[in-house]
């Protein structure tokens, strides 16, 4: 009878389950879909590399959706189980409450073990792959790293901002700063311009119409203005696409050398360290939100299915409230950076296994 019980329960988790991490998915992919759709239709890249983006992105979603997505169908399938009577009737039969986890903890364990090779495998490469497609976007058309209304310093030591971009070649309302030479800074405005991509060469070439030049004379009391009405200026992208792609990860040993060799006091190296905890006990996660799923889903039947799933939102933000605590701590010194990252979990166990307990003993 425990067998078909535990086949039962585990058929109540798989709805709830696919429901939400659909749901969590889609919420996260908003954003990300509209900037793609953006480069789509303003900036010309075509589909293909569009499909690949979503693919290279989806791991790191996923591990943060399928812990969620547990919790929500372990709450979810034992409030339904609970409003029906079915855990009263379960306990009438002499099974023990503790029984009800094993087929929980089962299903927590699998989405554990998918959610940590996901973490540890899935999400390095798709971030490589993802570099490099971002790599190799940029160099095919610069026009991707140029953004309207916003001052770009994609060129080192020049910022360009552009009013409007109809099109993807196309530019109005141009502003460049120019201190490639320090010596002898100039300010660009044009009302309107194109631009030119020698994807051979990396170099671009802006055709500036209907503006001026602006530039200090010999001396600080000189003032220089020239006035065009079509302007040439040319880049040379080479060492600017090597920059964009990026050095590899510090390894975990170069991490901990550097925060050594700092005394502790090195910010960034102390979140890389506790970054790389992360990948570890993020996906530990699953297995307490199943587990805590239990008896928040029998504790909140009378406040039925919504009051299960707002209580299961509320548990998802105070897990992510206690991650940015352990990243501040982590950053100050206050904490080691593998205390940091498991501190969500640590709090999260103790209130899990209150729960258990309690629901163990029928106090419900």
């Amino acid at each position: 009878m425990t067998r078909i019980i535990d086949r039962y329960i585990f058929r109540e988790l798989l709805p709830p389950f696919y429901l939400s991490l659909i749901l969590f998915i889609f919420i996260f992919l908003t954003n990300q879909i509209l900037r793609l759709m953006s480069l789509l239709i303003n900036k010309g890249v075509d589909i293909l590399t569009i499909l690949r983006v979503l693919l290279y992105i989806t791991p790191s979603f996923l591990v943060l959706t399928l812990p969620m997505a547990v919790l929500i169908s372990s709450i979810a399938a034992f409030n339904r189980l609970s409003q029906d009577r079915e855990i009263m009737a379960i306990r009438a039969s002499g099974i023990s409450p503790y029984r009800l986890f094993i087929p929980v903890g089962i299903f927590s364990l699998i989405i554990y073990l998918s959610t940590a090779i996901l973490s540890l495998y899935a999400q390095p490469w798709s971030g490589r792959s993802m570099k490099n497609l971002a790599f190799n976007i940029l160099k095919k058309e610069i026009t991707v790293g140029l953004e309207e209304g916003k001052f770009n310093d994609l060129i080192n030591n020049m910022v360009i901002y552009i009013d409007k971009m109809p099109a993807p070649q196309s530019m109005q309302g141009i502003f460049i700063s120019d201190i490639r030479d320090p010596n002898n800074p100039s300010l660009i405005a044009a009302r309107e311009g194109v631009i030119i991509t020698e994807q051979a060469s990396n170099r671009i070439e802006f055709i500036l119409k209907d503006g001026s030049i602006n530039k200090r004379g010999k001396n600080d009391s000189i003032y220089q203005r020239v006035v065009f009405s079509t302007y040439s200026l040319k880049f040379d992208l080479t060492e600017e696409l090597k920059k964009g792609r990026g050095a590899d990860r510090p390894s975990v040993d170069e991490i901990k050398k550097k925060i050594a060799q700092s005394g502790g006091k090195d910010s960034r190296y102390l979140r890389l360290l506790e970054e790389h905890y992360k990948n570890l006990s993020f996906p530990f996660a699953s297995i307490i939100f199943g587990l805590l799923g239990v008896p928040l889903g029998i504790y909140s039947r009378y406040s039925g299915r919504l009051g299960g799933f707002t209580i299961g939102i509320a548990m998802i933000v105070a897990y992510y409230l206690l991650i940015i605590l352990g990243d501040s701590l982590a950053s100050g010194g206050v904490l080691s950076p593998v205390n940091s990252a498991w501190l969500p979990n640590i709090v999260f166990i103790v209130l899990a296994l209150y729960l258990v307990v309690k629901t163990g003993r029928g106090n419900n």
